[in-house]
């Protein structure tokens, strides 16, 4: 059987699969953390996230190519600076607005934990082994992981903050899953995107959002 994912194998199946098993598992781990650790759940819900990551990753082989994750990038330069320009427009003028809002040491080292930490996780899944797993359709594998990844957001940390479930917030977080499946497509490397990953992350207060601390002007 064959199909937008390619031919069907064991590996296959479990690809087609995983990105429902993160989104399932997220948001029954976030119900039942957030009774135990309220404002502080993000860390275990992360935790849990992040081995499942790795769990599907050696369950698929990728683990072998670890070599590729971050080769030299490919393609047009061009690519690389539109991505840098990209992220910058969205992200960098929050975090100018509310650079006030770091004002202890412990938020901004987890900023800075959280920021090197989570892309290396989301690029290495969604870009490398969702993205470069559906071997049709180009605009059709973009589409696919950008979807996934954005309803991974609202599902994950709905509860910690009314930013997850804004529409603005979906689709600036639909638009970011579309740069980052582009940028990898055309560079063949997860270099950028774990560099711009990182620069969001921590531009956007995520630690702050997961305290609910920061609540972004995300309403349409």
């Amino acid at each position: 059987m064959t199909g937008i994912w390619g031919k069907t194998t064991a590996k296959e199946s479990i690809r087609r699969i995983s990105p429902l098993i993160l989104i399932i598992v997220n948001y029954f781990s976030s119900h039942l953390l957030y009774r135990r650790f309220a404002s502080w759940c993000w860390v275990p819900i992360l935790a849990v996230y992040y081995f499942l990551i790795a769990v599907i990753v050696f369950m698929l082989g990728e683990n072998g190519h670890y070599r590729e994750w971050f080769a030299k990038s490919k393609g047009r330069r061009v690519w690389r600076v539109m991505g840098i320009v990209f992220f910058s427009l969205f992200s960098l003028p929050y975090f100018v607005m509310n650079i006030s809002l770091l004002n202890n040491a412990s938020m901004i080292v987890l900023s800075i934990v959280y920021s090197l930490v989570n892309p290396f996780f989301e690029e290495l899944y969604w870009r490398r082994v969702l993205l470069a797993g559906t071997k049709t359709n180009g605009v059709l594998s973009v589409l696919i992981s950008s979807i996934f990844f954005t309803v991974n957001h609202p599902a994950a940390f709905s509860l910690l903050n009314t930013t997850f479930t804004e529409p603005g917030f979906l689709v600036v977080t639909f638009m970011y899953g579309l740069m980052w499946s582009v940028l990898f497509k055309k560079t063949g490397s997860l270099r950028w995107n774990y560099a711009t990953h990182a620069m969001v992350n921590f531009a956007s207060l995520s630690v702050l959002v997961f305290m609910n601390v920061y609540v972004p002007a995300f309403s349409m």
